[in-house]
């Protein structure tokens, strides 16, 4: 029984690994991706399988994604500026 359970932890530290390994690959050679988590206030906890759902739900993704780009945009407006300015 204590191979099993060694075996066990051992495939879990493999896989954390892999994830850990998977994240930073992504970081580094593919688009930058964050991961935010987001809870339902328990004022909506009626909601819960819609809230759920909305992780797969494209229209929310790509209007979490539009109020990204708007919220950026205003945030470091001067940063972007600067950088168009050195771009020409």
């Amino acid at each position: 029984m204590t191979k099993i359970k060694e075996w066990l932890s051992f495939k879990e530290r493999r896989l954390e690994k892999y994830e850990e390994a998977k994240r930073e690959f992504i970081k580094a050679i593919g688009k930058p991706v964050i991961m935010i988590p987001l809870e339902l206030p328990k004022s909506l906890m009626f909601l819960r399988d819609e809230f759920c759902a909305l992780e797969n739900d494209e229209e929310f993704i790509r209007r979490m994604q539009r109020s990204c780009v708007r919220y950026l945009k205003r945030r470091f407006a001067s940063k972007i500026a600067e950088y168009k300015k050195q771009k020409k």
